[in-house]
């Protein structure tokens, strides 16, 4: 993805300045922010062999004014993102992400929701929270290649939702994601845009964090290894308009929220289960980001429409929806977890024969059951 070209790198953007007002704040609690929000920075480029500003890391701008990227100081230096939480207009999100993000919490193994490594007030606003979350990428970037990279990320972000809709929590995919989307821009879905993934093992040196094609220095990214080769995890981030319950409330309906996609029962203004909700939007990610992309997931395409069914009554619930899903990956019929997927937009001829090739190799690879 490409940084907006309508800005002058060598200056901060109004929203930048905000965070370099803040670095030795962030400094003294152990997160360097970059070169370029360090109070005495000066553009690189102005000074090296390479005028063009897009060459160097310092170019790369901060694309949402509550989020920006830091190191931690110490041995592993690993790199983080820090959201800042206006408590006036998202009064639960800090309850309801830390709780679900906790280490205690991360113990359940179904538990898909953001890690949270650490919390803390701003210096001088009483309104401002700092939430501290791992560096994760699109979980489509790079896309899916094989049968068995969907299956896993059907599998956990099924008993993610079930998890969460467990601790009592809609996650109410409704509002423009604050991670991927830059202010200035519409983003094209706001549901997929709430599930990342930990791509650290397809990237052994890792990636920008503000820029997902490019390396951290700013330079090129290598070519990546296939998930199917590696363990990722997935995650649903930002919750911003989630909605927690009590565990004996009976009566669990809400109002409002439209965002871009709109589900059946947004449109009406009337109160809704934000449950049933979660699982409409969950079956939309599933069917424009996966079934209408690769040829030959008809049962996958049979879920996605089961779980967005006009009326949220003949929708399944989360639970329902993954023990559907797991008898469905039972059927005789489904091919090999190694079986390559085939993109539904017509192949060149040389693409063909090397994708072809790859056949070939995960069916050995499958023969010799790797």
């Amino acid at each position: 993805m490409d940084a907006p070209c309508d800005c002058f790198p060598d200056k901060l953007e109004d929203q930048e300045l905000f965070w370099r007002e803040r670095y030795y704040f962030f400094k003294n609690k152990g997160y360097v922010l970059r070169p370029r929000y360090n109070p005495k920075w000066q553009a690189s480029w102005k000074y090296g062999m390479d005028p063009f500003p897009d060459r160097y890391e310092d170019s790369i701008i901060q694309w949402k004014e509550a989020l920006l990227d830091a190191t931690q100081e110490g041995k592993d230096g690993k790199d983080v993102f820090i959201k800042r939480v206006d408590s006036r207009t998202h009064p639960n999100e800090v309850k309801i992400a830390s709780r679900l993000g906790s280490v205690d919490n991360r113990k359940d193994k179904r538990n898909h929701c953001v890690p949270v490594l650490a919390l803390f007030p701003d210096d001088r606003d009483p309104w401002y929270r700092y939430i501290v979350m791992p560096v994760l990428r699109p979980f489509n970037e790079p896309n899916f290649t094989s049968l068995g990279e969907v299956l896993d990320f059907v599998n956990q972000t099924l008993e993610g939702l079930v998890y969460m809709h467990e601790q009592n929590v809609a996650h109410r995919w409704v509002n423009f994601s604050f991670w991927l989307c830059p202010d200035n821009e519409e983003c094209s879905d706001c549901a997929a845009e709430n599930i990342l993934m930990d791509g650290s093992n397809l990237y052994k040196d890792g990636w920008h964090p503000m820029d997902t094609w490019r390396a951290r220095d700013g330079g090129d990214l290598p070519p990546s290894r296939k998930r199917s080769e590696v363990e990722i995890t997935y995650y649903f981030i930002d919750f911003g308009l989630s909605t927690e319950f009590s565990p004996v409330q009976r009566e669990r309906l809400v109002t409002g929220g439209l965002g871009r996609i709109q589900a059946p029962e947004q449109i009406s203004g009337l109160p809704y289960d934000p449950f049933k909700l979660d699982v409409y939007y969950l079956g939309h990610v599933y069917q424009t980001k996966i079934v209408d992309e690769f040829k030959g997931l008809e049962v996958l395409g049979d879920l996605a429409r089961l779980m967005t069914k006009p009326n949220p009554k003949d929708r399944p619930s989360a639970h329902e929806a993954l023990i559907i899903w797991n008898s469905l990956q039972l059927i005789p019929s489904i091919p090999p977890r190694w079986t390559r997927l085939r993109p539904t937009r017509e192949e060149g001829s040389i693409e063909r024969i090397m994708n072809n090739a790859l056949d070939v190799v995960g069916l050995v690879r499958g023969s010799m059951g790797l």
